[in-house]
């Protein structure tokens, strides 16, 4: 039953998950954002000039001890560092001498008292800059800053090259990257930037920013950018644009007696325009003229919460002893389904498909007829990625049946228009990118469950089973299985071709099960019943 009762919201700790040795390590930060939402805006930390990167795969690790930045995009979940675009970090008063020695300069120990997390919004005190700091989600692509100067003296920092990973100048990752100072008065600056960015998965995609800085008092100086596209690191303070193919690309507003900063950020995945507009959008309901509406923002994002964690309630014993902290860890649990994968549908239904393209979700689903009955929903009308198939078929896939038809319809139509645009059932999906990580098409079984389920007029199960047989029996085939051939002819894959031969020989066979039974739901039956036949081959390697 969903209501504005923040009970379940009140239990989260976002720090759950955050921190623990190896795979103890959950991959999450607390950074704030809506639900499924794209945008993960919050710190990124370290204790060491070189952080262990498996410790920090969401750019985060509880017991660190210094804060980089502020990012505004990160995996969330996942064990990869990916992402971790537009660091932006209050500083002290820097001069261009200063700015040389580069990123790591304005990293800040903090007060980990004063760090405090709920969904959806994130505070902490930096101890360098003396800057009491304020994130809050208002959108799935849009968010704002306040960072409050203490000693009312200092600056601040963007950074177009910054990683939820340390990776300090490496082109491998900030492939190019540009800046443009659109505006700046003492009251206020606007200003566009893009990254074109290689991750742990990511394997190229463009990210956009657009953002807006306001201040209470005081004025706003100058902007002084620094970049090394001739070689060595240099800063301009002449200069409205700068770009760098070279890994480095940030710069630096000077403050004078400023109290207060309000950053208002949009980003987006397709374009500059589209996250100016993804920003406007996510504020149309409050008067952003009238001074900060940081704290507006911030009860309804709340409120929105609230409402979403709602929607499951769990009854224990009052008398339990540890009943607190078990609500915590059940109510924190269902946080994370909420966080992942993500919409990546933006404003007005438009989103970058597999294929590179630019296609509108919400045009394309009411000509297809997808948009009827229970399944019309906002969440079921979103395309979604970040889909770790071979981590959530079990698991968190079904619980979102469970509670949220509208989340798995919009999911199986999104695993539809990924065939559509790349010809293959997905495996790793990440934004516009097919990463191909880990083995199998395990996530056909949401297709399976979704035709239980009754689904079967609100998506094409008919064109996902074809791809399904494509990749099970044709070589090459995109997104297919390696070895094919022998495989079809033999029923294994040897160890002379793969270095986990009997995993992939186990999950080929469980993926001509998903192949059989969902051929049988569509009344496929030679596809099935040779399928099914297939599915037996785990026994010549048990």
């Amino acid at each position: 039953m969903k209501g504005n009762d923040c009970t379940a919201f009140n239990y989260v700790n976002p720090f759950i998950g955050s921190s623990g040795p190896g795979f103890g390590y959950g991959s999450v930060a607390p950074a704030v954002q809506m639900p499924y939402g794209a945008l993960r805006l919050g710190p990124d930390t370290t204790s060491s000039p070189a952080n262990i990167e498996f410790r920090h795969f969401s750019g985060y690790n509880y017991y660190d001890t210094m804060i980089r930045g502020f990012s505004h995009t990160r995996l969330a979940g996942a064990g990869v560092s990916d992402l971790g675009t537009f660091g932006i970090m209050p500083v002290t008063e820097l001069n261009e001498e200063k700015l040389l020695e580069g990123p790591s300069l304005w990293w800040s120990t903090f007060n980990k008292e004063t760090e405090i997390a709920k969904p959806g919004t994130y505070s902490v005190h930096l101890d360098l800059p003396n800057v009491d700091v304020e994130l809050v989600a208002s959108s799935g692509f849009a968010g704002l800053h306040r960072y409050n100067y203490l000693s009312n003296t200092g600056g601040l920092t963007l950074d177009l090259c910054h990683t939820a990973a340390i990776n300090p100048g490496n082109p491998s990752s900030c492939i190019n990257s540009s800046l443009h100072i659109i505006d700046s008065s003492s009251t206020s600056s606007t200003f566009t930037g893009n990254v074109f960015f290689d991750g742990g998965l990511s394997h190229g995609i463009w990210v956009y920013i657009y953002g807006e800085i306001y201040n209470k008092d005081g004025s706003l100086g100058s902007w002084t950018t620094c970049d090394n596209s001739l070689g060595d690191l240099a800063c301009n303070s002449e200069i409205t644009d700068a770009q760098s193919s070279n890994g480095k690309l940030f710069s630096y507003l000077s403050l004078k007696d400023v109290s207060s900063l309000e950053v208002r950020v949009g980003i987006s995945f397709i374009s500059e325009d589209e996250a100016k507009l993804n920003l406007i959008d996510s504020l149309q309901s409050f008067d952003t003229t009238s001074g900060s509406i940081f704290d507006q923002v911030k009860e309804k994002t709340t409120s929105i919460w609230c409402q979403e964690m709602s929607a499951v309630q769990f009854s224990m014993d009052e008398q339990t002893s540890d009943r607190t902290d078990l609500l915590s860890k059940l109510y924190t649990g269902f946080y994370r389904t909420l966080m992942t994968p993500t919409i990546y549908s933006e404003t007005n239904g438009i989103y970058l498909g597999l294929d590179k393209q630019i296609h509108n979700v919400t045009i394309d689903r009411l000509n297809g007829g997808k948009a009827n009955g229970e399944q019309s929903s906002a969440y079921s009308m979103a395309y979604y990625s970040d889909l770790s198939l071979w981590d959530t078929f079990r698991t968190m896939l079904p619980w979102q049946l469970l509670v949220s038809e509208g989340v798995s319809a919009g999911i199986l139509r999104s695993m539809e228009e990924m065939v559509n645009a790349n010809g293959g059932f997905p495996r790793w999906p990440l934004a516009s990118t097919e990463s191909g990580c880990m083995i199998g098409m395990h996530g056909s079984a949401a297709v399976i469950e979704g035709l239980q389920k009754g689904y079967k007029n609100y998506f094409n199960a008919t064109g996902i089973q074809a791809s399904m047989l494509a990749q099970a029996t044709v070589p090459g085939a995109p997104n297919g299985r390696d070895n094919v051939e022998f495989y079809l002819a033999n029923g294994y894959i040897p160890t002379e071709s793969s270095d986990v031969a009997a995993s992939v020989t186990l999950s080929y066979a469980f993926d001509d099960y998903l192949l059989a039974e969902i051929s049988d739901l569509l009344g496929e039956t030679t596809t099935a019943n040779e399928a099914r036949a297939r599915s037996k081959n785990y026994e010549k390697i048990w």
